[in-house]
């Protein structure tokens, strides 16, 4: 069995006993499977809340309106922002912050939250290596800052 140069020379596997140079086919299928384990961590958002306000009693997060402009009358709760903790597409990453902020709005009874930014974070990068040269893709999260808010006239 000869090792010497492998393993500088990019992703490698054992088959029968003998360690080899993994196929560019090998290689790609570990990058999708890579990014496929990261799609399934895009379930959720990573959220957090400043009361600022009076709370109320919790209501049910269907209940909570997103306002992009102030309704006429109202009263802020609290700030509430969030950022989505994995993969998957933009709008995919959008829904879930949305649906964790509406979340978060709920339980301290504010029926709207008024959007203050909204848009995509650098969150770091993944390397893979590929035959002994580095492939880096920057990984972006969407993330939303709001204002969690009682909403008394439209």
């Amino acid at each position: 069995m000869q090792h010497s140069g492998i393993a500088n020379r990019g992703l490698v596997e054992v088959v029968h006993g003998e360690i080899v140079q993994m196929s560019k086919i090998t290689s790609l299928r570990c990058v999708v499977l890579a990014v496929g384990v990261a799609m399934l961590c895009a379930c959720a958002a990573s959220v957090s809340t400043i009361v600022t306000g009076k709370e109320r009693p919790a209501i049910s997060p269907g209940a909570v309106k997103v306002y992009s402009s102030p309704p006429q009358k109202f009263e802020d709760v609290a700030i509430v922002s969030g950022t989505a903790r994995g993969g998957g597409t933009a709008q995919g990453q959008t829904n879930n912050v949305l649906d964790g902020l509406k979340k978060a709005a709920a339980k301290l009874g504010a029926n709207g939250i008024l959007i203050a930014s909204a848009g995509a974070q650098n969150a770091g990068a993944v390397v893979f290596p590929n035959n002994g040269y580095p492939i880096v893709a920057p990984v972006t999260t969407q993330a939303i800052t709001a204002k969690a808010i009682y909403v008394i006239e439209e």
